[in-house]
């Protein structure tokens, strides 16, 4: 999925575009795209939030949170991965690329808004759309990533 594909997939959110995008290298990277033409600043799909501005460190790029944790995209694998804010060790990847990953938080992001407390309690909804999004990431390799984003 491209960021402006992801853009027009989103059914509640609204991205606007800029008014200048930032002074980064995407990498021709979908996501580093969305970061720098779309103005992220106050989007968040579920525990994960991205940054306004992004820090550039060597082959990183430090991009935004989940929850406490960090997140970073890897300009050598050309993916994101999780960082314990405690320990500083990779926690896992998100996603088998971030075309996919943009794909999978298009699923997340239309349905946690579609949710409601009543909806919660249906595990098997929960438990559907984890997997889709799994599935979508690259399969069983990203299942804790997703189970946490899930809450489950």
């Amino acid at each position: 999925m491209t960021a402006k594909e992801f853009v027009n997939s989103l059914e509640t959110e609204v991205l606007n575009l800029r008014e200048s995008p930032l002074n980064i290298n995407t990498y021709d990277d979908e996501l580093l795209k969305l970061i720098k033409y779309y103005d992220v600043s106050n989007f968040e799909i579920g525990a994960i939030s991205f940054f306004t501005e992004i820090n550039e460190a060597s082959d990183l790029f430090h991009i935004g949170r989940i929850e406490l944790d960090e997140l970073y995209f890897d300009t050598k694998l050309r993916k994101c991965f999780w960082l314990s804010w405690e320990t500083q060790e990779i926690l896992g990847w998100c996603a088998k690329d971030n075309e996919a990953f943009l794909d999978a938080l298009s699923l997340m992001s239309n349905f946690f808004n579609k949710m409601t407390f009543e909806k919660w309690d249906n595990e098997a909804l929960v438990w559907s759309y984890l997997n889709k999004c799994k599935n979508v990431a690259g399969g069983e390799e990203y299942d804790e990533f997703y189970r946490l984003l899930f809450g489950v």
